[in-house]
């Protein structure tokens, strides 16, 4: 029988950073930022209760950061004020650098205070999203040892220290080689096309071949002097063909982004997070039918029409009443695609403001209910009228748009969760209402990590399309356009070494349509090596 955890619990993950010498501060110098380091030194020489004090004067100069809440979670947990760290280090999980570690000591402090209950499913989120190895050792061994009804570890002193992030820099690198079996999307089988003079028959012929894939994504993360997170990232996410043939099918996207993330209120009951970003997508405009770059009847190359530069911010406020968290959020985006004389471009603006609740039914169990409303404008581009035509004189192209959803996230056991949410989107066009639609969504997500170096994740999304106006092709003979959208992705993740993971992915499309241009089924199959490192 192992031993009461002494030094394997190492019981604390403590995630304070030194500092200068003395604890004390004169009045006249002090600020939140110096009080916290002062605090660090003072719990480091074993002055705990200093330690505290100096943690919430801190606080009343304005840090509410989950960092603090962290540090003074783990003061308190160290004074044996277990209830008062619980309150503490669940504020702390707020925070994505700090959620494992916090997670962990979240769970000894609910055990200390003689909670067993709520004690596990924090075990779980630690050992879940673990990424060093001995936390996922610790969080598991406190699982095992709370299910054997073995007595909490609260005596004993901590023996080692770790050091979560809440600022500093990262860099995930990814690159994958994968095969596609169908590259452009083309259609599964012949058609007459009815948008067509003469309507012709069309018989596609699928392209298949290979593809590199590449993901970069850089962050770096800081505080400001009252503890609010700003984070700095740049993304890059492209997929290349290796076959010249195959060009047209490359995509790449580009994306720099600021974030802030701002906790305040007495009890940091309050948050508020903002996205501010600039963006660039490539992707050209083929023929699906035969992978051709797309050109007018007077000659125009139009295969930039589906190019754009992006710009939009993004809010959300939280507001925590007890377990319950209540929040508004809003959105707006412009996009600017690559302008073209022939055809109409898709430049357009998107403004979006929704409102959600989410609240913990049991262990770890956690509901969630949103709504949205949106509109999309388009400058150029004309809407349809009843018949399914461009007419001149009609107004430019507007979508209404409100979605109501709700979803679950439910863990079980020790690694695995399954998340599943479902939603209901009604479209409206606000000319005359051709393309209007009523969709019914789902989407399905779940994880498991099979053992510490192994992870698998799935996930599978469907989508039902309801047109009560709109025609396949345009064109009245062309009967009620429908349109079914069923996606999945398996991905196995091998950590090799610290920083280094196997990564591979099999996915499948089906889009089933009486649009025959949309209908298709497309597989893939990437598999490649994924590096991540912190500074």
């Amino acid at each position: 029988m192992r031993p009461l955890i002494s030094r394997g619990f190492a019981a604390l993950l403590i995630g304070i950073l030194g500092a200068l010498s003395s604890p004390e501060l004169s009045a006249a110098t002090e600020s939140a930022q110096d009080l916290v380091a002062a605090g660090n030194r003072a719990f480091r020489q074993g002055a705990t209760t200093q330690a505290i004090g100096l943690y919430r004067r801190a606080q009343q100069l304005g840090d509410s950061s989950p960092r603090l809440y962290f540090n003074l979670g783990v003061a308190q947990y160290r004074a044996r004020n277990f209830k008062a760290a619980t309150v503490s280090l669940r504020l702390a999980t707020r925070d994505d650098a700090l959620a494992p570690q916090a997670w962990y000591n979240l769970g000894l402090a609910y055990w200390a205070s003689g909670d067993v209950r709520d004690a596990g499913p924090c075990f779980e989120w630690a050992q879940r999203y673990a990424r060093d190895n001995r936390l996922h050792t610790l969080a598991s061994r406190a699982l095992e040892d709370l299910k054997s009804g073995r007595e909490s570890p609260s005596a004993s002193r901590p023996d080692q220290i770790f050091r979560p992030r809440a600022d500093g820099s990262s860099v995930v690198a990814a690159a994958r080689y994968g095969t596609d079996d169908n590259a452009f999307r083309t259609p599964r089988s012949a058609y007459v096309d009815l948008s067509q003079p003469g309507q012709p028959l069309i018989t596609p012929a699928p392209q298949s071949g290979d593809f590199i894939e590449a993901t970069v994504h850089g962050a770096s993360v800081s505080r400001t002097r009252h503890g609010n997170i700003i984070r700095r990232t740049y993304d890059f996410d492209g997929q290349f063909y290796t076959d010249s043939a195959l060009k047209a099918a490359n995509e790449h996207s580009h994306r720099l982004a600021l974030a802030t993330d701002a906790v305040f209120g007495k009890r940091a009951q309050r948050r508020l997070r903002t996205l501010t970003y600039l963006g660039q997508h490539k992707e050209l405009n083929f023929d699906p039918d035969t992978g051709l770059e797309r050109v007018s009847t007077s000659g125009e190359d139009l295969s930039d029409r589906f190019s754009y530069l992006n710009a939009g911010t993004r809010w959300n406020f939280d507001q925590a009443v007890g377990p319950v968290i209540a929040g508004l959020r809003a959105q707006g985006e412009i996009r600017d695609y690559t302008k073209l004389q022939s055809v109409p471009q898709y430049d357009g603006n998107l403004l979006l403001a929704g409102a959600y609740l989410e609240w913990p039914l049991w262990r770890a169990t956690r509901l969630s209910v949103a709504f949205d409303r949106s509109r999309r404008d388009y400058k150029d581009r004309i809407a349809r009228d009843l018949s399914g035509a461009v007419v001149a004189g009609n107004p430019s192209l507007e979508y209404d748009y409100q979605r109501l959803s709700a979803g679950a996230r439910v863990g079980i056991g020790r690694a695995a969760f399954v998340r599943v949410t479902v939603e209901r989107t009604a479209r409206r066009d606000t000319f005359v209402g051709y393309n209007d639609y009523d969709s019914f969504g789902a989407r399905f997500n779940a994880g498991w990590r099979v053992s510490r170096r192994v992870r698998l994740d799935a996930s599978v999304d469907y989508y039902d399309y309801d047109y009560p106006n709109a025609f396949a092709f345009d064109v009245p003979a062309g009967g009620p356009r429908t349109l079914k959208d069923l996606s999945g992705e398996l991905m196995a993740r091998v950590d090799i070494w610290r920083s280094l993971s196997l990564w591979g992915a099999a996915r499948v499309r089906s889009v089933s349509s009486s649009d025959a241009r949309s209908d298709y089924s497309r597989r893939q199959i990437p598999i490649g090596v994924q590096w991540e490192q912190r500074f």
